[in-house]
């Protein structure tokens, strides 16, 4: 049996990583003959932005920027890796950001696609880089409404890749209580993900039909589709996805995700049986990416299914658990490698510890989603904070506040779902308090 620690070599550098901050170039020269003047004032107060959009366009330059920096060491036996992150929440810092982002929004509703390309492009940058929750919270439908028009278009891939990105940005900024939007967009994203030949287009569709499905969605049932949609998808080899490096390492850490949403034993061990096949075969792929997230997924089912059966044996007679050890036991006995690799994150003087699979895996995709920005929103978004139990630093000191007890609970939780209609009351009343019709002006 190949063990796990076979496949956690170096991930190599991927070519191609300028194609996006060249559309911008082309775009933003053509829309400076083309635009009035009076938008260059907002334009050039966010050329700060502009000139990071191209490391934010695709999570492949994302994972080459860790590679420079050491993410994956090289070393299979080493599970300790450590990150510095301090400084990156204030590189980007530009007051000049909510004016660009009015102009940026406006900017979709364009005719020429290149224009709408750079437009996204920028938007991304503003919404890794900056917690924009306010702003989006008072255009959230037609911000919403011009993302999914976007991923209609049909005159460029590129476009509707981009389009899929900025909405995962504005699930994660939003956080939990956009159930009906995961539910209008499901449909679409999972048509497009299986009938469409781009590589670039089936990654972001994958990344996005994920994370807006982890935050979002208030019903288990949506997860486990999308946990098959995704094998499914896995063990066709004959389909674009099953030639595409790319898109497979994407369906793999979409399913990596959804998987660390499991509680019950007996659905995991089901969902284990039915996935552990394709992952096995996967680690045979000549893509050294593939393999790598192919064996992330195998040992975070092993971390699950421990962690489920100890639950569930302190409620169960000795025949029973005889039983349900015997039910797995051939699962566990195909991974060798039992210990969990530990990732520390530094933000200044303050450190995060992931040091599970489930918390290893949650975090890989949000930094897929975030960029550079995950320093920004490790420190300002409580849904981040909630997640990774991260508390916030106290008030200009940059560092941890007093400890306290958290409790972390499911999206689908009858707390979450309390705190998801006290957080929309906050809101309505916040609303209200500015005046009726006053926040939605700058939008009609």
């Amino acid at each position: 049996m190949q063990r796990i620690s076979a496949v956690r070599g170096d991930r190599p550098r991927r070519s191609g990583q300028h194609h996006s901050s060249s559309h911008v170039a082309s775009a933003g020269s053509s829309r400076a003959d083309s635009r009035p003047n009076s938008r260059a004032a907002s334009r050039a107060s966010s050329r700060a932005v502009s000139r990071t959009a191209s490391r934010t366009v695709s999570p492949e330059r994302e994972h080459d920027d860790d590679h420079d920096e050491g993410l994956d060491s090289g070393d299979s036996d080493d599970l300790s890796r450590t990150e510095q992150n301090g400084a990156d929440g204030a590189r980007f810092r530009d007051p000049g950001w909510e004016d660009a982002f009015d102009t940026l929004l406006d900017d979709l509703s364009e005719k020429r696609f290149s224009t709408r390309e750079a437009a996204l492009t920028r938007l991304i940058a503003i919404m890794s880089h900056y917690y924009t929750l306010e702003k989006l919270d008072r255009c959230r439908e037609t911000m919403v409404d011009a993302l999914k028009r976007c991923v209609k278009r049909e005159k460029s891939t590129h476009e509707n890749a981009l389009a899929m990105r900025a909405l995962a940005l504005c699930f994660t900024t939003l956080g939990a209580g956009q159930n009906a939007l995961f539910q209008d967009l499901c449909f679409s994203l999972k048509y497009i993900i299986t009938h469409t030949g781009s590589a670039e287009l089936r990654t972001a569709g994958a990344t996005a039909l994920a994370v807006s499905c982890f935050v979002s969605s208030d019903d288990m049932a949506d997860t486990h589709d999308l946990l098959n949609f995704y094998v499914q998808l896995l063990s066709d080899q004959n389909s674009a996805a099953g030639q595409q490096a790319t898109a497979l390492k994407a369906i793999l850490n979409a399913y990596g995700l959804l998987f660390t949403c499991i509680s019950d034993p007996g659905y995991a061990r089901d969902q284990c049986e039915k996935a552990i096949g394709v992952h096995l075969k996967l680690l045979e792929s000549p893509h050294t990416e593939v393999r790598v997230a192919s064996g992330e997924n195998i040992a975070l089912m092993f971390e699950i299914l421990q962690e489920a059966n100890a639950k569930s044996s302190k409620r169960r007679g000795k025949k029973e658990r005889s039983m349900q050890k015997t039910a797995v036991r051939d699962i566990l006995h195909t991974i060798e490698d039992r210990q969990a690799p530990e990732i520390k994150l530094k933000f200044k003087q303050r450190v995060a510890v992931f040091d599970s699979w489930t918390k290893i895996r949650r975090l890989q995709m949000f930094r897929d989603v975030l960029g550079e920005g995950l320093y920004t929103h490790f420190s300002e978004n409580e849904l981040l904070q909630d997640i990774f139990e991260f508390g916030a630093a106290g008030p200009n000191t940059g560092r941890a506040a007093a400890p306290e007890v958290r409790q972390v609970h499911a999206p689908s939780s009858n707390v979450a779902k309390q705190r998801t209609r006290t957080l929309h009351k906050g809101r309505e009343t916040r609303h209200a308090a500015i005046g009726a019709g006053h926040a939605d002006d700058d939008w009609d």
